[in-house]
């Protein structure tokens, strides 16, 4: 049986450099605890370089008072996941399932 993680949930609150571009800046903004487990992986070669993503399926409690959406990323074990798509688990506001890829 898997057990529950900490994670944190980021936000990009870019910076401007010197020349006025905007550069990733993550910030974590909130602590949550979920169950990870494994997905699936993919793996391409494309021009000679080896490309690996591997996809988890993060479930956690509903957050009332944070709006959790696919602008954000997840800090898991020291890996920043990318959110691909949120449910609230059968729309009763108790539980969060999340899928992220690395």
């Amino acid at each position: 049986m898997s057990r529950d993680h900490p994670v944190q949930i980021l936000e990009n609150q870019g910076i401007q450099d010197s020349s006025g571009g905007k550069v990733d800046n993550w910030v974590s903004v909130r602590n949550w605890w979920v169950r990870s487990e494994p997905i699936r992986g993919d793996e391409q070669f494309v021009d000679n370089a080896h490309l690996s993503v591997t996809y988890k399926r993060l479930t956690g409690r509903y957050m009332p008072d944070f709006e959790l959406s696919n602008e954000h990323q997840i800090l898991l074990n020291r890996k920043q996941l990318r959110i691909i798509g949120i449910r609230n688990i059968d729309d009763r506001n108790e539980k969060l399932e999340v899928v992220a890829a690395q």
